[in-house]
């Protein structure tokens, strides 16, 4: 999966936190 996928997804549980 890239980041772009993953971030998305991850926007509605952990925006930008695992960042």
């Amino acid at each position: 999966m890239t980041n772009s996928k993953l971030r998305t997804s991850n926007e509605c549980k952990i925006p930008l936190s695992e960042v």
